[in-house]
Order: structure tokens, then C-alpha cells, then sequence
């Protein structure tokens, strides 16, 4: 083993390693029978930051390093200690009441016949019905959707998807106005 009194080179990287080779065992092994039931990675990561920490001018490095370990470690137990508490008082809480806090098989058929419903008030034609289907993919841009639509390849065939997305998105906009109006919710209320 080596002391603390041998001489250590400046670059603060290799006197570093320099440390951490003569010293980490020996300041790992003394917290070890310090603190007996820590966790030895608390122990290995308060010895690094004290390492880290250390100044090529400290008189006695061994001292330093052993002393600066123990203050890390233990704020990191008193850190784990209020984790702990804040875990144990907080699971005692509920995050939903009795049931699944997912929609349940009966809302979820529910949602799925509002949905066919809304498409058939929006889509009339199977043209409308190809265009939604179109739109709910992610396809906006008119040459793409007159292209996919098997319209004209030109400006024509394009004006007319433009249209058909035009018409869509304003049965869109109806529906969403006949909703509100059929039930209002705390926003739309004066």
C-alpha cells in the first residue's frame, strides 16, 4: 500500500487516477466498517467525488479524501433516508379510485360507435369516406391525396382533392358546433 506522502504528478486527470489507485481502497474499506449496512455503491461514489474534489495542495491527502468521503455518503444517506419517507408516506395514496383508470370495455365500444357514427355523418360518398380515411393517415397535401383518390395527375385532379378536403374539413367544423351546442361543457358557458 502505498502513503500519502509520496509525491504526486500536477495533471489533475492522472493525479486522479494517481489518488484513486493509492487511496480508494483504503478510504473505501475504513467507511466500509464505519457504516456497515450502506450500500457499498454509495460508499464507491462518495470516494470518487471526494477524489474528484481533492487539491494537489491538501497537506495530508489521505486525511482529506477519507474526511470528504464521509461528509458525501452522508448526505447521500440522509438524501436516501427523506426518499425513502416521501415513498413510504406517498404510496399510501391512491392514484384512482376502485376502478382502472383506463376507459372501461363498455365506454371503449361506446367511443368506437360515436366514432362510426361521426364518420358516417361526415363521410357520405366514397369518395368523402377514401379522403377522411386518407386524412386520418396523415395525408393533407392535395397532390398526394388526388393521386392516392386515382384523380387526374394534373391541376384539375388536384383543385378537385382540395375540394373534397375543403368539404370535409367543413362537416368537421359543423359537427364540432352541433356538439357544443348539443352538450356544452364549463368553456363554452358564459
Amino acid at each position: 500500500m502505498m502513503t500519502d506522502s509520496q509525491p504526486l504528478s500536477t495533471d489533475a486527470r492522472v493525479w486522479a487516477a494517481d489518488l484513486f489507485l493509492r487511496f480508494a481502497e483504503t478510504v473505501t474499506q475504513r467507511l466500509c466498517r464505519r457504516y456497515r449496512n450502506v450500500d457499498p455503491d454509495l460508499v464507491a461514489d462518495a470516494v470518487t467525488e471526494a477524489i474528484l474534489a481533492a487539491d494537489p495542495q491538501t497537506e495530508s491527502v489521505l486525511k482529506f479524501l477519507y474526511s470528504h468521503a464521509r461528509q458525501r455518503l452522508r448526505v447521500a444517506l440522509r438524501s436516501q433516508i427523506r426518499r425513502r419517507g416521501r415513498e413510504t408516506k406517498y404510496s399510501d395514496r391512491r392514484v384512482t379510485d376502485d376502478r382502472n383508470s383506463g376507459p372501461s370495455p363498455a365506454d371503449a365500444t361506446a367511443d368506437r360507435e360515436l366514432a362510426a357514427a361521426a364518420r358516417e355523418r361526415l363521410a357520405t360518398t366514397p369518395e368523402d369516406r377514401a379522403t377522411l380515411n386518407l386524412w386520418l393517415n396523415g395525408v393533407s397535401d392535395p397532390k398526394v391525396l388526388a393521386r392516392q383518390l386515382g384523380l387526374p395527375a394534373n391541376d384539375t385532379g388536384t383543385q378537385q382533392a382540395a375540394r373534397l378536403f375543403a368539404r370535409l374539413r367543413k362537416r368537421i367544423q359543423r359537427e364540432r358546433e352541433r356538439e357544443r351546442q348539443q352538450h356544452p361543457t364549463q368553456d363554452d358557458v358564459p
